[in-house]
């Protein structure tokens, strides 16, 4: 099963504000703390989503999967 696109797209940093007052400022790091939030919760699907790839391939291959990179 592969990752769904929306889930591996760059997240996108808004633009700094013209003029960057103070209040602006405030509500940029609104903005940007969204775009963190929403990053997490992608990066969280996509760890659903692997977790549940090992267990499939655990099931199929009787044996306890290994990551990539480990060894046992």
């Amino acid at each position: 099963m592969p990752i769904p696109a929306e889930l591996l797209a760059d997240c996108l940093v808004p633009p700094a504000p013209e003029p960057f007052t103070f209040g602006a400022s405030v509500t940029y790091n609104l903005q940007l703390l969204a775009v963190i939030k929403n990053c997490n919760v992608d990066k969280a699907s996509i760890r659903r989503l692997e977790a549940r790839r090992q267990h499939e391939f655990t099931d199929m291959a009787g044996t306890p999967a290994v990551p990539a990179g480990k060894t046992k």
